[in-house]
């Protein structure tokens, strides 16, 4: 791989590619990081889950508050590596552009993920296994199958990015190659050998082929295995997101009194494997050390494993055996994501989004049955009617439930009721969910 391709700085609109037209103020991978920035899905992670649902402390962090620290750490880590590339010789590197890009893809690391976190991602996938079968005759494909019982926010982020209306001349942000290359943390999708290289597929079944136009352009090479090579800058992007969360889970984790501040403090400094005293005993401050212990081991350990990452033969993280992670880990899944007070938070995210995408799934099917025609389903099954009236005005960044056609195939029909619940902040799932439990009383 070569860096004047990785930092193609063509953008994706529709279909093909098209060379970016300069702007006097910003640079293209500025342009990208303000697409991002102020786009609606970007803005309805405000209210989404990063580890503790609707928390009565505004200082506890959400979606949103995450996914701009992790663009500050990312921009870091990209400008250390550029820093040390250009003064190693290897030629085509801007500096600017490498930190600039970094920090756009991860802005958007998290824009795909559906209310209540992770377990908002596995209940998606619980009812796709389990319970759609039994609930309706939407049919598909094996490999359109997997796109909902393998789903997860990082293939739905990349649908958002490229298929979403937000108003240009072309379905989604019209980004860099670059951009969403890096985006990309798992170039794989259902047509690829299961299992692959990565944990997860990172590419729903119709946006394989786009992908693949954006890895032309950056000259990310194909496996026999179906998979692609990550962007180089993907390592980066996923290790800030890591570096974020380790030390933000736990921070917020005293904040909401679920941890003593003085475990925090002696775990942090531990971690930071430092004997010095910081100006104050803060934990904050704490944390902005241990951030930066590692950082210096990302950039260490991208360093060490260049040659591997350029040649497209490393698929782990960068912080995958790092000792300090695992500790942070261990503590956070023992004080945190263990507690009663978090497995019932979880348990009632499962119920609202595997509640809504039965009634949604058992609607569709009636609305079908009636030729796709409104008039006929509020004569025949007035209640639902009344449920896509409730909904449809959410529906403006893809296709409105409450307009699907014959031609609308059964995959998309599935993935439009999917775009609406993923696209969901925690609030609006539980206040719908009630809702519509309401409407059959």
């Amino acid at each position: 791989m070569q860096w004047s391709e990785l930092l193609s700085t063509e953008r994706l609109k529709g279909g093909a590619t098209a060379p970016d037209s300069p702007s006097l103020n910003r640079s293209p991978f500025q342009r990208d990081f303000d697409r991002i920035g102020y786009s609606l899905p970007f803005r309805r992670l405000q209210n989404k889950t990063q580890v503790h649902t609707l928390p009565n402390n505004d200082h506890v962090r959400n979606r949103l508050t995450h996914s701009l620290e992790a663009s500050t750490i990312a921009r870091s880590l990209a400008t250390a590596i550029g820093q040390w590339l250009k003064g190693t010789g290897v030629p085509n590197i801007c500096v600017e552009s490498l930190g600039e890009c970094a920090q756009a893809a991860t802005l958007a690391h998290d824009i795909g993920n559906p209310p209540f976190g992770h377990p908002g991602e596995a209940a998606i996938r619980a009812w796709f296994r389990g319970e759609k079968g039994k609930t309706t005759d939407l049919t598909l494909q094996p490999i359109e199958e997997q796109d909902f019982t393998r789903f997860n926010g990082n293939a739905q982020g990349f649908r958002i990015l490229t298929q979403y209306c937000h108003g240009y001349d072309s379905p989604g942000l019209e980004l860099t190659c670059a951009t969403l290359a890096a985006f990309t943390k798992y170039p794989m999708g259902p047509s690829s050998e299961s299992p692959g290289p990565f944990k997860e597929i990172g590419l729903f079944s119709r946006d394989e082929s786009t992908f693949a136009l954006i890895a032309a352009r950056t000259g990310l090479p194909k496996f026999p295995d179906g998979t692609w090579a990550r962007h180089p800058l993907a390592f980066l992007v996923e290790a800030a997101d890591d570096i974020a969360y380790l030390t933000a889970d736990i921070e917020d984790g005293v904040e909401l009194g679920m941890l003593p501040s003085d475990k925090a403090k002696v775990l942090f400094r531990e971690c930071a494997q430092t004997a010095d005293e910081p100006p104050c005993n803060v934990l904050s401050r704490l944390r902005s050390i241990l951030i930066g212990r590692l950082i210096n081991d990302s950039v260490r350990e991208f360093k060490r494993d260049y040659e591997c990452i350029i040649a497209g033969q490393r698929h782990e993280s960068l912080l995958k055996s790092n000792l300090t992670r695992e500790r942070l880990k261990e503590v956070a899944y023992e004080e945190i994501f263990a507690s009663a007070v978090q497995i019932r938070r979880d348990l009632a995210g499962k119920e609202a989004i595997e509640g809504l995408l039965k009634r949604l799934a058992t609607t569709i099917c009636d609305f079908k049955a009636c030729q796709w025609s409104l008039a006929d389903l509020r004569t025949r099954a007035p209640h639902k009617w009344r449920l896509l009236r409730l909904i449809d005005a959410a529906g403006a960044e893809g296709a409105s439930l409450g307009k699907l056609t014959p031609l609308t195939s059964d995959s998309e029909v599935l993935h439009t009721i999917v775009d609406y619940i993923a696209g969901q902040t925690d609030r609006y799932a539980i206040e719908l969910w009630q809702n519509v439990r309401g409407l059959e009383l």
